[in-house]
C-alpha cells in the first residue's frame, strides 16, 4: 500500500501517516504520530500537506482536534487531477519537443534492380523540383534500362514539371540526352574521362541517392537537409568549372 501510494504522488511519511489515520478512524495527532512512528511535530506539517490534498479533514471535539483520513476512493480522484493537469499542459510540453528537436538523418539501403527503381520513382515525388545527377547514362542504363528512361521516367519527370540537370561521363546514351535540352527540361556537362566512376548519384528535394554498378546492384537513400546541401554545393562548385562542350 505504501508503494502504491507513492506511486500516486505520495511522499512515504505522507502515505505512513494516511494509512494510519485510515487505520484508526478519526482520532488526536498523538494516535497518528504514534502509529506511523513520525515525530509529532513533523505529523503537523504532513497533515496540512494531506489536506490540501483532500486525503485528510478534521473536526474539533470538545478541545480536541479530530483528523479523519478521507475514504479510499478519493485517491483516483487523486490520481484523475493529475491525469486532468497533464492533458491541459500536453500541448506545452510537445511545443517545447517541436521547438528542440533535431532531425536525425535516415539512411535506407535497397537491393536488386528492383531497389534501384524505386530510388528512381522517389526521385520524381515532388512537383516543380529539380534533381541533380552525377555519373554514366550508359553504366545506369545497364540496371533501370533505357526502355524505363525513355518510355517512363522522362515522360513522369516531363508531367511533373522536374528538372534535370547532369553532370555526365561522355558516352552514347549521354549524348543523346544532350539533344533537345530545353525541351526536356534539362542541362548537361560533360566530366573528365579521366575521372570515371561505374556509380551513379542523384541529389533531390532533401535527399541523396547512390546507386552502385550493375555488379554490385545496390542503392542507398540519404535523408539529410545538410548532407544533400553538402552534395549540392559539390554539384554545383562542378557545374561552373566545366563546359557545355562535347569532348573530342
Amino acid at each position: 500500500m505504501l508503494k502504491t501510494l507513492e506511486k500516486l504522488g505520495l511522499t512515504e511519511k505522507e502515505a505512513r501517516v494516511y494509512l494510519a489515520n485510515l487505520e484508526l478512524g478519526p482520532t488526536k495527532i498523538q494516535d497518528i504520530a504514534k502509529k506511523s512512528k513520525i515525530k509529532r511535530t513533523t505529523v503537523y506539517v504532513i497533515l496540512d500537506s494531506l489536506m490540501q490534498k483532500g486525503l485528510i479533514s478534521f473536526y474539533q471535539s470538545k478541545k480536541t482536534k479530530k483528523f479523519v483520513a478521507e475514504e479510499p476512493y478519493k485517491l483516483s480522484l487523486l490520481l484523475k487531477e493529475k491525469q486532468d493537469a497533464l492533458k491541459q499542459t500536453m500541448p506545452q510540453f510537445e511545443a517545447l519537443i517541436k521547438k528542440g528537436k533535431v532531425e536525425r538523418p535516415e539512411v535506407r539501403f535497397y537491393q536488386g534492380k528492383d531497389g534501384c527503381l524505386t530510388i528512381l520513382e522517389e526521385t520524381l515525388e515532388k512537383p516543380n523540383s529539380e534533381i541533380l545527377y552525377m555519373g554514366s547514362i550508359d553504366d545506369i542504363y545497364k540496371i533501370i534500362t533505357k526502355d524505363y528512361d525513355y518510355a517512363h521516367y522522362i515522360p513522369a519527370r516531363l508531367a511533373k514539371k522536374i528538372k534535370f540537370k547532369a553532370l555526365l561521363f561522355q558516352d552514347e546514351g549521354s549524348l543523346k540526352l544532350k539533344t533537345d535540352e530545353k525541351k526536356y527540361l534539362r542541362e548537361i556537362k560533360f566530366l573528365p574521362k579521366a575521372y570515371f566512376f561505374p556509380s551513379s548519384i542523384f541529389i533531390f528535394q532533401d535527399k541523396i541517392a547512390l546507386i552502385s554498378s550493375e555488379k554490385e546492384l545496390v542503392g542507398i537513400v540519404i535523408k539529410s537537409p545538410d548532407f544533400a546541401k553538402m552534395e549540392e554545393q559539390k554539384f554545383k562548385l562542378l557545374w561552373g568549372k566545366l563546359s557545355q562542350n562535347i569532348q573530342k
